[in-house]
């Protein structure tokens, strides 16, 4: 009798069994050695493996053909056209259809206009457009502060040139000055037209002086006849006495010795009482609006900032070329900073180009054919017009911005990726099908394999970004929705088109080596394609799925059903040492190796790391100071650096916030407004209980304004802090309206309109406006009714805060709040008609809700996208232990992500919360190709299913995480900050989800992963559909016979 035979194998644990006998007699043996036999049995094993490998996994493998796949075999040409039309079709009909726009960028794109903060500061804007629709405004007479232009001196010679305050810099600085307001072209079309301003020769000047040293009076300016203020400029530019300088400094100065007010703007933060050395200097050139041919402000908003921003980028290029050794000069506009970011963001879209040659290399190089590596970038290209077609047409989105254009940087990741997929599903499948597999065969089993696995990935990161699509904000809702579509219709194309293109390669181009893929073939090369033998299969093998094969047949053509079949294609005859590539068995092997044995290792790292990561996730915190878009190193940034960090007050007055406390406005109206353009607000709703009739009613509003703008935490407390148009109505009428009281009761609204239109209107005895102000500014609003009637509709006063106006939201709510709080308590003690008053802060308010939200919705984004996730992964795997494994790494990957924008030193602001939001997709895909060929595995244990599930994914998971990292590298480029920013991001999110799932997820999944069934769903769900299947049918199976079923099922599961 022959003794029995040894049967060894590697389970999940990798302890070597033999037979009983065996085990035996090897108890004794050390650990080292138990080992040392475990490796060997091993790769005994993978030889084994190496060559029946098609008979281990065959079993179970639908071999059966795909309809589709004979036709990427047999129309190959046609399909090829069709996906190519199509895509074309979309695009012409996109461009004759004018429906190819780019929207531009208004300061509203980004606001929540659900929210009540941004109802007011629209209800007071609609208010006044409703004003200026009618209303016809001098032109160049309203200040607009982002029209001002500053510039700055920095004195760096040596002598009376390191001084600014000296002669020789101050007759620089006034030739500079001098050569702007009267040489530099078109100047006088945008200065400022102050109506209440009287030059020496009593007229109003077409340009308003600037706000300057050099209008002192003790240096270049000249006083009036009457000794009360500075009526003009010198024509001299020749220096000053130094008694004159003396006499300048001394008037910069306070007598106790503090800083003069009306000078501390213009000053460097050296100047002291105690020295008169001042390095930097700084003036102000105040611009007007409406520009000539417009009504007022608002006419044409666009055109005239686009003919300012002309005007101002050669002021800056002019002022740039003023410097000299001895002075440097700066200047500064927020038109032009606007104007830079433009420009660097339609720059930074330049280097998606080397993104492309990046991703085009890399498929390239892993495909070995430039053709495939032509026709993904080209499948990836043409999935833009069918999307943007849906996007358009049938979501009926019309907002499609340069924030859209960033997921080109995600598309060719995620289209590369498929591409990897298909591709070395195609590889392996003549390893797993064996060498008679024919074309048909390995097409229908890579189409099989390969679309399951880039539909659960495509379908969970298209998820994550849909998430988005329920933002408040409206460019981020509207790229959540074009993102999660181009994903989609990107797998369609790709599992439409890369088969066909697949086929064309495999049949002429597959034996060339990658760096001649143009030329011509052979003829030894052709004899290699035309291989003698043949395999097919007939009609009934191939319905059933079982391969028969024939390699005798040599007729071209063969008859199913009395139909003759074109079978001339020669298929490729594969030689029975059919090898997985080198990288598929460094994964298979090596690798799989590695994370075995070091399991427990790698499974205490990453719990730790999660830990880590999640402690310093709860450290981030909200955004503390101001948001930087652009580098203060860069060269448009060194004029903001100056403004900020040179001189006593910090800024422009405009950098600071200015509140507005609004009578006579209730809401807007938005019901008519397209949400998809932003500079649509709505229309005002108006208080019809708002009324200044009663006396009491004008003291109640004028007790508002006195309180407030006595008030240190509310108002700076400054001359000309609180802009109240009542304060001066009130001394109009006692002073200057003769025989009238301050304040009295009207009867009528005429009679109100009358008085308050006469003293906007008022010319006092030098033949100025004073008061014509409030009406251009828009302070002050009357307007028409439907009979032509005039009323007094709203007004509003103007404070000045000690805040920036650009502060975090971690700064502004506080303020916000004690606005509101302060404006509802004047509320409960007015009396009716001016008790519904409301507080705004023009932009930044608004802006400071979109920080919070966009905070919170990070937050919520990723949470969801993880549940989203885990949902997916529980229905494509039906395994309860790899969904869990599977959402646990993912979580941690975003827990790294986080933990790693902490040690990057960054806060929550917008930049990194919309960078957030967009990557969180990547974070699944890696860990959810692995899972998912785990599952699929046919083998019992964790060492051979997680060694299939990197055979199978590995390769592809590692080449999907270089492309997108190679094509993150180059977001580093752009000057902006937000692109290095998203690219950095994006490429720990790649590095972190490559760790997570090729270590972390190998490794748990060889400690817990399922063995068997063990957490498989699939005999319930099955046991449920047979149970629905069978009650809607006509003849009902009994549930005995539906119990029989199941468990023969389960029984053929646990056999294969």
């Amino acid at each position: 009798m022959s003794s029995p035979e040894v049967v060894s194998y590697v389970p999940e644990d990798g302890i070597v069994l033999e037979s009983e006998v065996e085990s035996k007699q090897t108890r004794g043996y050390k650990f080292w050695r138990r080992k040392q036999n475990n490796v060997k049995n091993e790769e005994k094993e993978e030889k084994m493996d190496d060559d029946l490998i098609h008979e281990r996994r065959m079993t179970g493998v639908n071999t059966s053909p795909l309809t589709y796949a004979r036709w990427c075999i047999d129309y190959t040409l046609w399909l090829n056209l069709i996906y190519i039309s199509v895509p074309i079709l979309c695009g012409l009909i996109l461009y004759f259809t004018d429906s190819l726009s780019l929207a531009g960028q208004s300061s509203n794109d980004y606001l929540v206009f659900s929210n009540e903060v941004v109802t007011r500061s629209h209800s007071l804007i609609a208010a006044r457009d409703q004003l200026n629709d009618a209303a016809e405004v001098t032109e160049r007479s309203l200040v607009d502060g982002s029209y001002t232009v500053y510039l700055m001196y920095r004195a760096k010679g040596s002598g009376e040139f390191g001084n600014m305050l000296s002669p020789a810099q101050m007759a620089f600085v006034k030739r500079v000055e001098d050569e702007l307001r009267f040489k530099v072209r078109n100047y006088s079309n945008h200065c400022w037209f102050d109506q209440s301003f009287v030059d020496c020769s009593n007229q109003v000047p077409n340009c308003a002086l600037p706000e300057s040293l050099i209008t002192n009076f003790n240096l270049y300016g000249i006083l009036d006849s009457e000794q009360q203020y500075v009526c003009g400029l010198s024509n001299s530019t020749g220096r000053v006495s130094d008694a004159a300088i003396d006499a300048a400094v001394e008037s910069l100065l306070t007598e106790s010795g503090n800083v003069n007010p009306e000078y501390a703007f213009l000053l460097g933060y050296d100047f002291s009482a105690d020295s008169s050395q001042m390095q930097y200097l700084r003036s102000s050139f105040l611009m007007g609006t409406p520009l000539d041919g417009y009504q007022n402000a608002n006419d044409q908003e666009n055109e005239q900032r686009s003919t300012f921003e002309k005007f101002v980028i050669g002021v800056v290029d002019w002022a740039l070329s003023q410097s000299t050794s001895e002075t440097e000069v700066m200047i500064f506009n927020s038109v032009y900073l606007n104007y830079v970011f433009s420009d660097l963001t339609s720059k930074a879209f330049a280097w998606a180009i080397g993104s492309v040659i990046f991703v085009f290399a890399v498929i390239w190089f892993h495909t070995t054919s430039g053709y495939l590596a032509v026709m993904v970038m080209i499948q990836i290209l043409l999935s833009f017009p069918v999307t943007y077609f849906i996007y358009r047409f049938i979501c009926q989105i019309t907002y499609f911005s340069s924030f859209h254009i960033l997921s080109v940087f995600l598309i060719l990741g995620i289209g590369a990726d498929d591409c990897f997929v298909f591709t070395d599903t195609w590889h392996q499948s003549a390893v797993v099908l064996g060498a008679e597999a024919s074309d048909l065969e390995r097409l229908s089993f890579s189409f099989r394999r390969a679309s399951k696995a880039m539909f659960v990935t495509s379908i969970t990161t298209a998820a994550a970004f849909f998430i988005t699509a329920a933002s408040p904000i409206m460019p981020i809702s509207t790229f959540g929705v074009w993102a999660g579509l181009l994903i989609l219709v990107q797998y369609i194309w790709c599992i439409l088109m890369y088969p066909c293109n697949l086929i064309v390669w495999h049949r002429f181009w597959r034996i060339r080596h990658w760096n001649n893929w143009l030329r011509k073939p052979k003829e030894n090369d052709q004899k290699d394609l035309e291989s003698p033998a043949v395999v097919e299969s007939n009609s009934e093998s191939a319905e059933s799925g079982t391969r028969v094969q024939n390699p005798e047949q040599e007729s071209p053509t063969a008859e199913k059903d009395g139909v003759v079949e074109d079978n001339d294609r020669p298929d490729i005859s594969y030689s029975d040492t059919i090898d997985y590539r080198p990288i598929e068995r460094f994964f298979r092997v090596t690798w799989n190796r590695y994370v075995y044995w070091t399991r427990y290792v790698n499974v205490a790292f990453c719990l730790a790391l999660f830990g880590v990561c999640v402690w310093l996730s709860t450290r981030l915190e909200p955004l503390q100071e101001s948001e930087e878009w652009i580098p203060k190193s860069h060269p448009s940034m060194k004029g903001v650096n100056w403004m900020n960090d040179f001189f006593l007050v910090s800024g422009s007055a405009e950098t600071f916030l200015t509140v507005d406390v609004t009578y006579g406005v209730s809401g807007i109206d938005r019901s008519s407004r397209d949400i998809y353009k932003p500079e649509e607000i709505g229309t005002v709703i108006w208080d019809t209980t708002f009324s200044l009739l009663p006396a009491a009613n004008q003291e109640a509003v004028l007790n508002v304004c006195q309180t407030l703008a006595a008030d240190p935490e509310l108002v700076v407390q400054q001359s000309n802090a609180a802009q109240c148009w009542i304060l001066d109505f009130v001394d109009y009428m006692s002073n200057i309206k003769v025989g009238t009281p301050g304040l009295i009761s009207y009867e009528t609204e005429e009679q109100l309109v009358a008085d308050v239109e006469e003293f906007l209107n008022y010319v006092n005895s030098e033949g100025t406006q004073p008061y014509i102000r409030y009406r251009d500014s828009e302070q002050v609003g009357i307007v028409k009714d439907e009979n032509g009637t005039k009323r007094f509709a709203f007004f509003f006063f103007r404070f000045l805060t000690r805040h920036r106006d650009n502060s975090p939201a971690v700064i502004m709510n506080p303020v916000i709040e004690q606005w509101s709080e302060a404006i509802s308590a004047f509320n409960e003690e007015n009396p009716e008609g001016v008790n519904k008053a409301f507080s705004s802060g023009g932009f930044w308010w608004p802006f400071t809700i979109t920080q919070v939200v966009l905070v919170d919705s990070c937050f919520q984004g990723l949470g969801l996208a993880i549940g989203i996730a885990c949902i997916v992964l529980l229905l494509s795997t039906l395994n309860v232990i790899a969904c869990f494994v599977s959402t646990f790494c993912i979580g941690g990957i975003v827990t790294s992500v986080l933990g790693s924008v902490y040690l990057f030193g960054w806060q929550l602001g917008l930049i990194e919360t919309v960078a957030a939001v967009i990557v969180v997709g990547f974070s699944v895909d890696y860990v959810v190709h692995l899972a998912n060929a785990y599952v699929e595995s046919k083998h019992h244990t964790r060492f051979k299913r997680m060694r299939d599930s990197l055979t199978d994914m590995g390769v592809s998971v590692l080449f999907g995480a270089i492309t997108t990292a190679g094509a993150g590298a180059f977001l580093f480029g752009p000057d902006l900050l937000f692109f290095p920013k998203f690219g950095a991001l994006l490429m720990t999110t790649i590095a972190y989800s490559a760790l997570w799932s090729l270590v972390f997820f190998c490794s748990i999944m060889h400690v817990i992963g399922p063995n068997d069934n063990f957490g498989n769903l699939r005999p319930f769900v099955l046991r449920i559909w047979k149970k629905m299947t069978s009650c809607c049918s006509k003849h009902p199976k009994s549930v005995d016979v539906i119990e029989t079923e199941t468990s023969s099922v389960e029984e053929l599961n646990s056999s294969t």
